[in-house]
């Protein structure tokens, strides 16, 4: 009888060390597979695979853009803004430069009405050599794939931007000498100027010409050159 009873002792405990070695899903009732590269039990999904070798084998940055292009004035060192006519003083590494490389990397859907499955966790300067003409910007992004179980993958990726140099307009005007932007003209088509004559008598009365850079007269009339365009709008009112 205790022998009996020792193997019914002996067979329950093997019965409960088979039980919490089953694997959590089939406890539940969840059929489980192996994954397809490292064998580890796991929920079936679409590539069969665990999450560790999902984020080894899937690549969420496929789209952003690896490399880029910065203009920089030589003179007063401004950095165009990407797409636009906007140019903005930046110190190597800060905030502000970094704000203006992330806005030149396609793919991060920061664009208006423009959506993105990434999100962008963090982003930071990776050190280069100040004569080298490179910034290297290392960004973090995280995606959820709706197509194997919401799986989250996190991972970086490194974009190299190449310092081109570009003479803003502001430094490009001060090295010129056609600084103007505006240009007003007047022409009188006929034999007799006193029309003409009599406002430029007038215009030099009023001193109505004083914001002009430089006023040329023509036989057929004057050119009136403006700084910007405000000043030629008062001019002709």
């Amino acid at each position: 009888a205790a022998a009996a009873a020792g193997a019914a002792s002996a067979t329950a405990g093997g019965m409960e060390a088979a039980a919490q070695a089953a694997p959590e899903g089939e406890a539940k009732g969840v059929a489980q597979i192996s994954c397809c590269l490292c064998g580890l039990k796991i929920v079936p999904n679409q590539a069969n695979m665990c999450v560790p070798c999902l984020r080894n084998q899937v690549d969420i940055t496929e789209d952003i853009t690896k490399t880029g292009m910065l203009l920089q004035c030589q003179t007063c060192a401004r950095y165009n803004a990407v797409g636009t006519e906007r140019w903005l003083k930046c110190e190597l590494e800060s905030a502000d430069l970094l704000a203006l490389c992330l806005k030149a990397i396609h793919g991060l859907g920061r664009g208006k009405g423009k959506k993105s499955p990434l999100q962008m966790i963090d982003a930071s300067f990776i050190w280069t050599e100040p004569h080298s003409r490179r910034v290297k910007v290392q960004v973090t992004v995280e995606r959820d794939l709706e197509n194997f179980n919401m799986i989250t993958i996190r991972q970086r990726c490194v974009v190299e931007f190449t310092i081109r140099n570009r003479m803003c307009p502001y430094c490009s005007k001060e090295n010129t000498n056609t600084q103007w932007t505006t240009l007003v003209q007047i022409r009188q088509q006929v034999k007799y100027k006193r029309t003409l004559l009599n406002l430029e008598n007038k215009l030099l009365r009023n001193e109505a010409a004083k914001l002009a850079l430089q006023v040329i007269v023509l036989p057929s009339g004057l050119d009136f050159y403006f700084v910007n365009l405000n000043d030629a709008k008062k001019f002709s009112d």
